[in-house]
């Protein structure tokens, strides 16, 4: 059985790092496919983290709303 990839992953090759404030220097952000790991990276992930809700499509509508606010 083959290992899950996470156990064999590089934090060095990581595109966000924890030490950087992303406000002061947001061009060091990237954003990946389907915008994977912006709610891992601070500050996003405290900021937009608490309005993404998508169970149901009114719901999603809702935090659409909320986000689009920020």
């Amino acid at each position: 059985m083959n290992k899950p990839g996470y156990l064999n992953f590089d934090v060095s090759t990581y595109a966000w790092k924890s030490d950087t404030d992303y406000h002061i220097h947001p061009e060091l952000y990237h954003v990946g496919k389907g915008e994977q790991g912006v709610l891992i990276c601070k500050p996003y992930k405290s900021e937009i983290g608490q309005y993404r809700r998508f169970r149901t499509k009114a719901i999603a509508e809702e935090s659409s709303k909320d986000l689009s606010s920020i």
